[in-house]
C-alpha cells in the first residue's frame, strides 16, 4: 500500500539524475552499476513497484520507500547495496539491468506502468575523453531540465568518481531550449506517419491532430506520442499516400515536455518508400584520406524518382580479395532519402563541421562505425538488406588532379551522377576554392554530360580552366553511338599539330561513356594557355572507320 499523504506520480515527478554505467576501472566508488533518482517534484513519492528498464530487461519492483522533495536515492542489484548503502540512501532490486558502456535505453515506471522518466544516454555525454573510458558516472546538470538531454549530462567532478545518493557536483541552470524540433518522418504503413523529433514532447498536446496537416493529402484522423521516450509521434491517415508523390507535413503549435512550443511552423517531407534496388542512389564524393585528426566520409547523391529507406542500404567496402566485407547500416530506423538529396556518412560530425563547410548539417548522419577505407587505393560499396550491390566505386590516390602536392585531405568528387561509377573519368579531386570537400551538398566539380548527337561525339564546353577551383577544371568528351564493338584512340594536339596527349589507348567503346582530360601533357605538366584539338579515331575490326576532330580553349588564370 502507498503511504497516505504520498500524492499520485506524474511524468518528470521523479528522474533519473546520475547514472553509474561503466564503472571500471574504479576511482574511489565501489565496481558496480548503479543509478540515482531524484525527486523534482514538490511532494513525497512512494517508489514501491516502480520499476527500472534498458533497452532488453527489467528490473523486478522497487520495495516502498518514500522519496521526499529534493531528495535522491541510489538504486542498484541487491547483491551491491551493501556497498553502496556507505554513500547514501539506497534500494536495492532484483534483476537490475545491465548497463551499456557505451550508451543504452533508461525507462522509469510508476507501478501502474506510466512512464516516468525515459532516456538514451550515450559515451559522447560524458564531455571528456579520460572519463569517458571508465569509473565515471554521468550526473544531471539541471534536473529541471529533464527534456534536455545530451547538453544536460556530463561526467561528475567527484574526486570518487561520482555523488551517488548526494547532490550532484555539476549543477547549473540551463536555458529552457526542450522545444521539440521535427527531424524527420517517415511511413511505417500505408495509413500511418511517424514524426521524429529532437526532444520529448507533451502527451496531450500530441494528441490534439489540429497541429499536424498534409498539403493535397488525406486528413490526420489521429495524433499520438510513441512511448516510452516521447520523442516520437505516430499519425494516423484518413486515407492511404499516393505512390511516388512527395507530401509536405506540416507541424505546428506542438509543445515539449515543458510546455514550450515549437518555434514557428515546421515542414517535413514524407511519402510511400519504393525498393533501393534501382532507385537511382549512388556514392557522389568519398574522402579516403582524411586530414589529421580528422575522419573518412561518404556522400550519397539520390538520382533517381523514387523515395528510398536508408535504414535498407549498406555501407561496406570490397577487400583485396575481392569479396565484400565490413557492412554497415546507414540507419538504425526508417529514414526516408528523397529524390535530389545529398546525405553525408560520417563517424565524427564536429571534426567534419570543423575541417569543411558543413551548409547543411541537417544532412550529416553519424554512424557508429564506417568500413576501413586505405588512404592509396580501395572499393566502396552500397549495398541493400540483401547484400545486393547498388553502387561501387573503385578509387584510388591517383585518382586525385596530379597537380595537387599532397592530396590529404582532399576529397574525390563525381563529375556527373549519371556517368559511370567505376570509371576514373568521372571522378576529380574536389576544388581548393570549396576547401576540397562538398559534404552535403553539391559537388564543386559538378558537370553534366553534354547529350551528343547519336554517332558523335561532344565536349561538355568549348573553353574550360584547369586549376581546381571548382569552376570549368575539366573537359568532358562525351559519346553516344549507335551499336558496340567499336575501338577508339583519343589525342590531344597543340596548335603546331603536336600530339601533347593521349586520353584513350585503342579501349573498346560502349553505346555511351565519356572521358575527361584536366589540361596536362602525358608526362602530367600543366599545358599552357592556348588553342588544342581533341582528335579521335573510332574503328571497328571488319574495317568501319569514323574521325572526330574539334578545338577547345585551355584557359589560365
Amino acid at each position: 500500500m502507498i503511504s497516505a499523504g504520498v500524492r499520485a506520480q506524474q511524468r518528470y515527478d521523479v528522474v533519473i539524475s546520475e547514472i553509474m554505467a561503466d564503472p571500471s576501472p574504479p576511482i574511489g566508488l565501489p565496481g558496480t552499476e548503479w543509478i540515482e533518482l531524484h525527486n523534482r517534484s514538490g511532494q513525497p513519492v512512494n517508489l514501491q513497484g516502480w520499476r527500472l528498464a534498458d533497452a532488453g530487461s527489467q528490473s523486478g519492483p522497487l520495495p516502498s520507500y518514500t522519496l521526499y522533495p529534493g531528495r535522491q536515492v541510489i538504486v542498484c542489484a541487491n547483491s551491491a547495496m551493501a556497498a553502496l548503502s556507505a554513500y547514501g540512501s539506497c534500494i536495492g532490486v532484483s534483476s537490475f539491468p545491465s548497463l551499456d558502456n557505451e550508451g543504452d535505453q533508461l525507462i522509469l515506471t510508476s507501478a501502474t506502468g506510466q512512464v516516468i522518466h525515459a532516456l538514451v544516454y550515450s559515451s559522447t555525454w560524458y564531455q571528456n575523453d579520460v572519463k569517458r573510458d571508465g569509473g565515471w558516472s554521468l550526473e544531471m546538470i539541471d534536473t529541471d531540465q529533464p527534456c534536455i538531454w545530451a547538453g544536460n549530462w556530463a561526467a561528475s567532478i567527484h574526486a570518487e568518481g561520482g555523488s551517488p545518493g548526494r547532490p550532484n557536483t555539476i549543477t547549473a541552470q540551463l536555458e529552457d531550449i526542450s522545444a521539440p524540433q521535427a527531424l524527420h518522418a517517415y511511413m511505417p504503413d500505408s495509413l500511418s506517419v511517424i514524426i521524429q523529433f529532437s526532444a520529448p514532447v507533451d502527451s496531450l498536446s500530441a494528441t490534439i491532430t489540429q497541429h499536424f496537416s498534409l498539403t493535397d493529402g488525406p486528413t490526420i484522423a489521429e495524433a499520438g506520442i510513441i512511448e516510452p521516450l516521447a520523442i516520437q509521434v505516430r499519425l494516423l491517415l484518413a486515407d492511404t499516400l499516393l505512390p511516388d508523390r512527395i507530401y509536405q507535413l506540416t507541424v505546428t503549435d506542438l509543445a515539449g515536455c515543458t510546455g514550450h512550443h515549437l518555434a514557428g511552423v515546421q515542414q517535413l517531407s514524407v511519402g510511400r518508400i519504393g525498393p533501393v534496388a534501382g532507385a537511382g542512389i549512388v556514392i557522389n564524393e568519398i574522402l579516403f584520406h582524411p586530414p589529421p585528426n580528422g575522419f573518412d566520409y561518404v556522400e550519397l547523391y539520390h538520382a533517381g524518382k523514387t523515395i528510398a529507406d536508408l535504414s535498407q542500404l549498406l555501407i561496406a567496402r570490397r577487400g583485396s580479395d575481392g569479396q565484400i566485407q565490413q557492412f554497415y547500416s546507414l540507419s538504425g530506423s526508417p529514414r526516408l532519402f528523397f529524390p535530389g538529396q545529398y546525405l553525408v556518412f560520417t563517424t565524427n560530425a564536429a571534426s567534419l563541421a570543423h575541417h569543411y563547410l558543413v551548409r547543411y548539417p541537417e544532412r550529416v548522419i553519424a554512424l557508429a562505425a564506417l568500413p576501413s577505407y586505405p588512404n592509396d587505393i580501395g572499393v566502396v560499396v552500397l549495398a541493400d538488406k540483401q547484400g545486393q550491390v547498388v553502387d561501387e566505386v573503385p578509387y584510388s590516390a591517383k585518382m586525385h588532379f596530379p597537380l595537387i602536392r599532397n592530396p590529404q585531405g582532399v576529397a574525390l568528387e563525381r563529375i556527373d551522377a549519371a556517368g559511370p561509377s567505376a570509371s576514373s573519368h568521372n571522378w576529380h579531386s574536389a576544388a581548393a576554392s570549396a576547401g576540397y570537400g562538398t559534404p552535403g551538398y553539391a559537388n564543386s566539380q559538378l558537370q553534366a554530360q553534354a547529350a551528343p548527337d547519336l554517332g558523335g561525339l561532344k565536349l561538355s564546353n568549348t573553353l574550360f580552366t584547369p586549376d581546381n577551383d571548382g569552376q570549368e577544371d575539366v573537359l568532358l568528351i562525351s559519346y553516344q553511338w549507335p551499336e558496340s564493338g567499336y575501338m577508339i584512340r583519343m589525342l590531344v594536339f597543340d596548335d603546331q599539330g603536336r600530339p601533347v596527349r593521349e586520353l584513350v589507348k585503342n579501349e573498346l567503346m560502349g553505346t555511351t561513356g565519356s572521358w575527361k582530360w584536366d589540361g596536362l601533357d602525358n608526362t602530367g605538366r600543366a599545358l599552357p594557355a592556348g588553342i588544342y584539338i581533341i582528335w579521335a579515331e573510332l574503328f571497328t575490326l571488319n574495317g568501319k572507320k569514323e574521325l572526330f576532330k574539334q578545338p577547345v580553349i585551355l584557359a589560365r588564370r
